[in-house]
């Protein structure tokens, strides 16, 4: 640091800082213990999101102490959401490990999850789910709504075909009283001529 105005803290003989780096503005999150102070992108490309797990691509927050770096947009994610995906509310945690099988999914999207990201919770449910599967709106596959679609189109031809069942029903049952009625008056026809012959 020679050369350059720096600050020293004076309980503490190493720690000592650029003053550009004391000027940085610094962010604090419910969810991290430490201030998170700004930084313009870096160049590992090894860097990701506490929250989000994608690369760090854009400038970002970071505690160097804890090697945590976070997204400014993913720093505004709210504490609580009421998720398209679950009928109850959804809490954020800084990371979920349910059980020591290693393997853990996100009920959402059903694919893997890190634990060690945020992620939110719905406790009632047991419900663990990726950040932005959770923030994002209910999209269908394409696939389903064909599906849907073809559905909705053979359920209208059941209906119709019911309808058409339906009615011819009635002009059976109509049919069929008429030919009683047809044969009862055969019937009494037959017995007249008969009795007409006996005469």
């Amino acid at each position: 640091m020679t050369g350059r105005i720096c600050y020293r803290y004076e309980d503490c003989s190493y720690l000592k800082l650029h003053l550009s780096c004391v000027q940085t503005p610094t962010l604090k999150h419910p969810l991290h213990a430490h201030g998170l102070p700004y930084f313009q992108r870096k160049r590992n490309p090894n860097l990701h999101c506490k929250a989000c797990g994608t690369t760090c691509a854009v400038d970002l927050y970071c505690c160097e102490l804890c090697n945590v770096h976070i997204h400014y947009d993913c720093l505004q994610i709210p504490q609580t959401i009421k998720s398209d995906h679950h009928i109850d509310v959804l809490t954020l945690l800084e990371s979920i490990v349910e059980d020591v099988s290693g393997e853990y999914y996100c009920d959402i999207c059903e694919q893997t999850r890190d634990p060690e990201l945020w992620a939110y919770y719905c406790k009632v449910y047991d419900l663990i789910a990726h950040v932005i599967c959770a923030v994002s709106p209910v999209k269908e596959k394409p696939a389903l709504a064909k599906l849907d679609e073809k559905i909705e189109g053979v359920q209208q031809e059941v209906d119709e075909m019911k309808a058409n069942v339906e009615e011819l029903t009635v002009n059976l049952e109509q049919l069929t009283a008429k030919v009683k009625a047809s044969r009862e008056k055969l019937k009494a026809l037959k017995k007249e001529r008969a009795e007409l012959r006996n005469m």
